[in-house]
């Protein structure tokens, strides 16, 4: 994901993004996360996208 900051790109994990972690830009050291109002609406859409992926493969 591009830093908001210096816009380099952030490696990250999005599945540890979902478990409220936070993640640093190699570059500027900015920290990334989501809001805890946004946390729960991410889970629900990942978790949305994770059912159509297994229904694309049955």
């Amino acid at each position: 994901m591009p830093c908001p900051v210096c816009k380099t790109n952030i490696p990250f994990d999005p599945i540890m993004l979902l478990k409220g972690s936070s993640f640093s830009c190699p570059n500027c050291r900015a920290v990334i996360s989501i809001s805890n109002q946004s946390l729960e609406s991410a889970q629900s859409a990942f978790q949305k996208m994770e059912q159509i992926g297994k229904k694309q493969k049955s």
